[in-house]
């Protein structure tokens, strides 16, 4: 069909256009359609319009022809929507194609840019996309064009749950060798469904090491990948940290926390993160003493962990190296400013394991008398049942028959606890004149 020129407020062409507008509107596309081959333009002329007055005539023009192409159920519609699209963007037209496809379940290059074309501008409902991926799945399980490709990647990030897709390209994308962000993206989506695909488990491995990526999703890949017995610091180092930032010390965490500690995979952030959490926390499961203590050994410390430290070695008469280094970390962080060893004589003269350990503690002012007020009432409000709790304690020492190393005297007002077992007692002690903390373990 040859080509006329169009130009721009031509009386005839105006009437032409109107006359197939009223066709088109009295239901009669036939008629309409051949009006407007009177009228027919070359693609090149449609894309190469460079006067916009014109453009529009153009854009009337193959907007009329594609609803007559669309209410005769011609195929060829798809090729003029897409030219009208590109002259005057149409959202309705474009779905009035799209379900042309669907209804005649059309596939080709065509089909495909209308399909493309409609989820780059609809924010609207997707399942042409699902519907149209499918398909060229189950027709083309290779060699996909470009825009085919690009259809099933779309409706594979919007619809995680298809496994048709994912599956397809994943393997694509392993054949390939592929690790960048787009095969990355895939391999997230399919690994759900294929966790026992140790190439896409290595692949995202691989790429979270890379980003140093702490997310639910690399956490749980982590997981996953130690648990199938690989063995890697790194991994290690990064899935603790994210259980760490998350406050996630369970049960079932708190193995590879530990392990990541004693092995120096933790900062200082990190570390003092964990201590801060273990010091607060009332979880029974863990044991704080352990915990803090390989915090300590992995090189980090605070004055709340040496001053935990210090009096839970004091508390199980811990005399080694390692409970004297933490004694003397305390003293030098101004925390213990004098520790003083009385061994205990057995009758033949012997040193026996009796022993008075004797800790004064810098004690900080309350930094407002509202809560110097509070700390001081709540000590009275205490102070009665400590006091019988405390005689108790005393009558059985005395029962026992065992000489007390330190006398009670005046300064001892308030006793802080107590605690027994079967062959020792526990007294802790403050002395309000010299402001020491006690403790005395005797057999």
């Amino acid at each position: 069909m040859g080509i006329r020129n169009l130009l721009a407020g031509k009386p005839k062409t105006e009437k032409l256009l109107k006359q197939a507008q009223s066709l088109l509107d009295k239901g009669k596309p036939k008629e309409a359609k051949r009006i407007l081959a009177k009228l027919a333009f070359g693609v090149g002329d449609a894309e190469t319009v460079a006067d916009e007055r014109e453009r529009q005539y153009r854009a009337h023009y193959y907007e009329l022809l594609a609803k007559a192409q669309l209410a005769l159920d011609e195929s060829e519609a798809i090729k003029t929507i897409l030219i009208a699209h590109s002259l005057k963007p149409n959202e309705g037209l474009l779905q009035e194609g799209v379900s042309l496809v669907e209804r005649k379940e059309l596939l080709g290059p065509e089909a495909t840019k209308l399909v493309l074309t409609l989820n780059e501008v609809t924010d609207g409902e997707r399942g042409f996309l699902l519907s149209y991926a499918k398909r060229l799945v189950a027709h083309k399980s290779s060699n996909l064009t470009s825009d085919e490709h690009e259809v099933v990647l779309a409706a594979t990030k919007t619809f995680t749950l298809w496994k048709g897709g994912s599956d397809l390209l994943a393997e694509e994308f392993l054949a390939a060798g592929r690790t960048d962000p787009e095969a990355v993206s895939v391999y997230r989506i399919a690994y759900p469904n294929r966790k026992g695909d140790k190439r896409i488990l290595e692949k995202l491995v691989s790429h979270f090491k890379q980003t140093k990526e702490k997310t639910d999703f690399s956490a749980q890949v982590f997981e996953d990948y130690l648990s199938q017995g690989y063995e890697d610091q790194e991994v290690l180092g990064l899935l603790t940290q994210y259980y760490i930032e998350k406050s996630e010390i369970t049960p079932q965490t708190i193995e590879r926390i530990v392990k990541a500690v004693e092995s120096g995979l933790l900062d200082k952030f990190h570390l003092e993160k964990l201590s801060l959490y273990i010091l607060r926390t009332r979880k029974e499961f863990l044991d704080k003493k352990s915990l803090l203590l390989a915090i300590y050994r992995a090189g980090y410390y605070n004055k709340n962990v040496l001053a935990f430290l210090a009096l839970a070695f004091a508390e199980e008469g811990n005399f080694s190296d390692e409970a004297i280094k933490a004694y003397e970390d305390a003293l030098k962080n101004n925390l213990l400013t004098n520790i003083t060893l009385v061994p205990g004589q057995s009758a033949d003269n012997h040193e026996s394991t009796c022993f008075c350990l004797r800790i004064t503690c810098k004690r900080n002012e309350p930094t407002s008398k509202l809560r110097a007020y509070t700390k001081r009432l709540w000590l009275i409000t205490q102070n009665l049942r400590r006091f019988f709790l405390f005689w108790q304690q005393a009558t059985l020492l005395m029962r026992r028959g065992i000489q007390r190393p330190t006398p009670l005297t005046k300064e001892h007002t308030q006793c802080l606890m107590t605690s027994t077992s079967r062959d020792k007692l526990h007294c802790f002690w403050r002395s309000k004149e010299l402001k020491t903390l006690t403790l005395i373990r005797e057999p």
